[in-house]
């Protein structure tokens, strides 16, 4: 039976009945359903057949179906790729070494690298961006300035999530979410600033500079570190001069065991670069994904 009066009132009961799924995934069936069921209202509304927006809603809902008819499709869809997946045994050696050939890892690599500039680049704009907004408030411009600054962090998350999904493999919204205000500007700008996502994504984007250095710092020490090890036979004898600390250099020993060392820590630089990126894709979903 179709009893709902809006398109609001329709998401609420779609949204209780994915309860469960991926957070991204229900985001974007809220984005898809109202999307749909918007532009299905106005299409009913402007026929003939419909003579009230209630019967037009009604026929839209009726056309896409109730919330319980979409979550078990969505549910479905869900079973049929996690019963694809097969995860393999692997020995304990390829479960250590095979971070080498796994393509993953790179990605994950010149994601966490990438957060520096891409921290320096959203920490300048949203500071100027604020500042221009706040400064140009009671100007004629400024609060059209402002709203458009606010919309683009979100554009600016959506960008960071879609690159997320590509580099962690997590699954982020597919969907850029439109935003629907009526009403004057100060109502607009008011209808933005209530939404929590505008916070947690400034959070975060501002967060990507203070995370992205130490990432960067701590990841180019150990690689070099560890590539240093590794060419410490070839570097020596051609004059090359590495900066190892206060480790011993010249021996037979040195010769032989720093090459294992480096290895040894590049081994285990790759494996940290995957939890680190596995880390930082919870925290992504956690602060970018409406909940």
């Amino acid at each position: 039976m179709n009893k709902y009066k809006s398109v609001q009132q329709y998401l609420k009961d779609l949204e209780k009945a994915l309860e469960g799924l991926d957070p991204a995934l229900i985001s974007d069936a809220l984005d898809d359903a109202e999307e749909h069921l918007e532009l299905s209202t106005k299409e009913h509304a402007s026929s003939a057949a419909c003579s009230s927006d209630q019967e037009a809603l009604k026929a839209a809902i009726e056309e896409y179906g109730l919330p319980s008819e979409i979550a078990e499709e969505y549910y479905r869809m869900e079973s049929e790729k996690t019963e694809k997946k097969v995860v393999a045994q692997r020995w304990m050696f390829s479960r250590i070494f095979g971070v080498f050939i796994d393509s993953g890892t790179y990605l994950n690599l010149a994601y966490v690298l990438l957060l520096l500039p891409l921290g320096i680049i959203y920490f300048a704009y949203i500071a100027v961006g604020a500042l221009l907004s706040v400064g140009l408030a009671l100007t004629i411009i400024g609060i059209p300035l402002g709203i458009l600054f606010l919309l683009s962090i979100f554009g600016l998350s959506w960008f960071h999530g879609r690159m997320s999904e590509t580099c962690l493999g997590i699954r982020m919204p597919r969907k850029r979410r439109k935003f629907i205000a009526t009403g004057t500007a100060w109502q607009k700008m008011k209808a933005i600033l209530e939404d929590w996502r505008l916070y947690t994504s400034a959070c975060y984007l501002i967060l990507m500079l203070p995370l992205g250095l130490i990432y960067f710092a701590a990841f180019v020490l150990l690689f070099a570190t560890a590539i240093g090890l590794i060419i410490y036979p070839v570097a020596v004898p051609l004059g090359i001069e590495l900066s190892l600390g206060n480790l011993p250099i010249n021996t037979t020993t040195s010769t032989i065991l720093y090459p294992i060392l480096g290895f040894l820590l590049l081994t285990f630089s790759l494996h940290l670069v995957r939890a680190v990126a596995y880390c930082h894709g919870i925290m992504t979903k956690a602060l970018l994904v409406k909940r």
